[in-house]
């Protein structure tokens, strides 16, 4: 072939191996490479391929999402003595996978993808690696990983496609979705890590779409965060929705949960006037099943409350020997507190100590008594529902 003058472009400790490879007219033009021509010069090295990738980009054809002179591996097939190590590679827009078959473990360490990425129909049988790379609007669906995917820390600033996907093992510690993420139809097969504590979980900061996706007992979302701007989206909710049922199958309690209030937060938004208020309340509260510290925090609140409210009550009918301070109050708090059979006759002596019989201020006492007990009673139950969920009691 005759040499293209913007070879000189390159550095020279790589311009040879490219030039190289360009002499040979089945890998195409240094602007117009062929499938070859791409297995031929990733086999060099990513120092070759990336100064080349950065001196003849790929150019957009009349068909949209299809390129001339991109990365195209599609429907390979990647055995040992050809495994390329694709570690720290600019792939460029429109680069394809598709199809592609990887039968030994292969790494995509550092590297970046631009848009129209495909990795569609793609078989890894052993462990993928992707860790740390930078994705741009990319397409893995009805890919097939035998063995462990590595996504963690990666960067998708596009639109992301997981659907159809089966994994036998996940890893997308670290990551972040900037833009809508599709799982929809993906089975996760066995463990799938969305972070292990709160500095590395996953972030969606947009659309995580989880339709018809089959978790396994071994998928945990407990330090995934989801924050996506576009609440009140309905296919949201029922993405939401369908994770919440997948996780009851499972009696997964604090998953189901999970989504549950993630379901009912896209609810709120949706709602309006009296109902969006109600959904509100419902959220404010709806944690007291699924906690422990929250029901004996508001038991002890409302002891402290009713404390102050019975002290105040004693006041118009102190007698000189209670005007001081008296732990008749207290008691009688406490014995309120705890509506247990058995303290009535202990309450009634109590009372008739400290209030009077009849009046108003008896009415505002008994008022006061029914509804200390009912919120007591309320936080017993609600703890209880707690240690019974936390523990996983039937």
């Amino acid at each position: 072939m005759s040499d293209h003058p913007d070879l000189e472009k390159l550095d020279p400790s790589v311009r040879e191996i490219v030039r190289e490879v360009f002499c040979d007219a089945a890998n195409g033009k240094p602007d117009n490479i062929t499938r070859t021509g791409c297995l031929a010069l990733a086999s060099k090295g990513h120092q070759a391929w990336n100064a080349w990738r950065d001196n003849f980009p790929p150019r957009s054809s009349q068909v949209v999402g299809s390129y001339l002179n991109n990365a195209d591996f599609s429907e390979h097939r990647f055995v040992h003595k050809q495994t390329i190590d694709f570690s720290n590679f600019k792939f460029g827009k429109g680069a394809s996978f598709s199809q592609t078959k990887f039968y030994f473990r292969q790494s995509f360490k550092n590297s970046s993808f631009d848009d129209d990425t495909s990795f569609e129909g793609a078989v890894f049988q052993e462990c993928a690696d992707f860790e740390r790379c930078i994705f741009y609007d990319v397409s893995f669906e009805k890919a097939i990983y035998k063995k462990l995917a590595y996504f963690t820390n990666c960067k998708f600033n596009g639109y992301t496609h997981f659907n159809g996907a089966e994994f036998e093992g996940l890893f997308f510690r670290g990551s972040v979705f900037f833009k809508d993420v599709e799982f929809i139809d993906t089975q996760f097969k066995g463990s799938t890590n969305f972070g292990t504590e709160q500095e590395n979980g996953v972030v969606f900061y947009a659309r995580a779409l989880f339709h018809g996706a089959k978790i396994s007992q071994l998928v945990s979302f407990q330090f995934a965060s989801f924050r996506s701007k576009n609440v009140g989206d309905p296919h949201v909710a029922e993405s939401y929705r369908a994770l919440k049922l997948e996780y009851s199958k499972q009696h997964a309690i604090k998953e189901e949960n999970r989504f549950f209030k993630l379901e009912m937060a896209e609810e709120t938004a949706r709602a309006k006037g009296f109902e969006r208020y109600l959904y509100r309340k419902y959220a404010k509260f709806s944690d007291y099943g699924f906690s422990v510290s929250k029901p004996i925090r508001l038991f002890a609140e409302t002891l402290i409350i009713y404390l102050l409210l019975y002290g105040l009550l004693t006041i118009p009918n102190c007698k000189p020997q209670y005007c001081e301070f008296s732990f008749a109050w207290i008691e009688f708090t406490l014995v309120q507190a705890l509506p247990l059979p058995g303290l009535d006759k202990l309450s009634d002596t109590l009372r008739d100590v400290l209030y009077p019989k009849t009046g108003g201020l008896s009415i505002l006492l008994t008022i006061a008594v029914i509804m200390h007990k009912a919120f007591s009673l309320l936080a017993l139950f609600l703890l209880g529902l707690g240690l019974r969920n936390l523990f996983k009691l039937k």
